[in-house]
């Protein structure tokens, strides 16, 4: 991910091609993750 950041607060993002497809990674992760973690009502 690459930030310039310009006057005052304003800024822009962008991606990389590699970031755009380790994010897809996190993403994967994080849901199951989540996915684990989801407690059934006692």
């Amino acid at each position: 991910m690459i930030t310039t950041y310009g006057i005052d607060e304003e800024y822009n993002v962008a991606f990389t091609a590699f970031g755009i497809e380790n994010l897809g990674q996190v993403i994967q992760i994080y849901r199951a993750a989540a996915s684990r973690t989801t407690a059934e009502p006692q």
